[in-house]
């Protein structure tokens, strides 16, 4: 494995979101709309285990894979393993589709459904960029 491999996956390891935005520009894909909020998401599919989405819950869309603890998801109540459902009042399939809606609004203020144990939320933030 080539160094900058090698360092890049020690510190991808770290699970640090600032690590996720340097891997992405490194390897050329760039920041993700969801940086500018403070989140990462994953693909929803199957079923949730006990954590903030609740024992069981069935999961669509994307979930919250990670939260920058001053970012804008993070002060608006999001919790890792919340369920998006929607952005902006549209459905979202996956975390790309979730992606794509935030960098639709841009600056602006976002307005997030989410699942959270069997609870639909809605929360409202606004994503500054870092």
């Amino acid at each position: 494995m080539p160094l900058v491999e090698a360092i890049t996956a020690a510190i991808l390891l770290t699970a640090a979101p600032a690590a996720l935005v340097l891997w992405r520009s490194l390897h050329g894909a760039g920041p993700r709309a969801g940086d500018a909020a403070g989140l990462t998401l994953a693909a929803g599919t199957g079923a949730a285990g006990a954590g903030a989405a609740g024992a069981g819950a069935a999961r669509t869309g994307a979930v919250v894979n990670s939260l920058r603890g001053d970012g804008a998801a993070a002060r608006a109540g999001l919790a890792v393993g919340d369920a998006v459902e929607a952005v902006n009042g549209r459905p979202v399939a996956g975390p790309a589709a979730a992606d794509a809606a935030l960098a639709r609004a841009g600056a602006g203020p976002v307005t997030m459904r989410v699942r959270r144990a069997g609870r639909t939320l809605v929360v409202r933030l606004v994503p500054t960029p870092h």
